[in-house]
């Protein structure tokens, strides 16, 4: 299942879906996942109640703090069944100097959503209560290689996965 909030990207996504069964692609946005959640053409797709993988790549750093992404977060990992996972990469300035971080997010200002580099603090609290799965919160190349070379430029995403524990609450992240 897909999900945008781009009418375009919809249209699109369906026809290249179209000889595809059982995948789907619906209008939804973030910003409201009890819509998305309860979605018909989602309920239909997905049994919540079997373990299912989300996967949040690269979507997160578009909703700013005022919009409480954490809380968007927490109500997809609220639906999830024990023993379903959550994927995320989200955009960090970690190391990053300040000016690089001003000018990206000045070219952002004038795009159709912002573009927020948190900290690896702030991406954690999106896995808060899950098991991280190893190499856990790191840089996309340490989930190919866990020892790559050492990275000539600054940090510039955050990947992770975590697991969600048979008890809710038990999570490590």
């Amino acid at each position: 299942m897909y999900a945008d909030n781009d009418p375009v990207v919809i249209t699109h996504a369906r026809a290249l879906l179209a000889d595809a069964p059982g995948v789907t692609a619906v209008p939804a946005d973030l910003r409201d996942p009890g819509r998305l959640l309860t979605d018909p053409a989602v309920r239909t797709l997905i049994d919540f109640d079997q373990p299912v993988a989300v996967l949040m790549v690269a979507v997160l750093h578009f909703l700013d703090d005022a919009e409480d992404p954490w809380s968007a977060v927490d109500a997809c990992k609220a639906v999830m069944a024990p023993g379903s996972h959550l994927v995320l990469s989200h955009v960090t300035g970690d190391g990053s100097p300040a000016e690089a971080i001003r000018q990206a997010a000045e070219v952002y200002e004038h795009a159709s959503a912002p573009g927020v580099a948190r900290t690896r603090d702030q991406v954690a609290r999106f896995l808060a209560g899950l098991d991280l799965i190893p190499p856990g919160l790191a840089s996309p190349a340490q989930w190919r290689n866990p020892h790559p070379p050492r990275p000539r430029r600054p940090l510039l995403f955050y990947a992770g996965i975590g697991r969600k524990p048979a008890t809710a609450g038990q999570g490590t992240a």
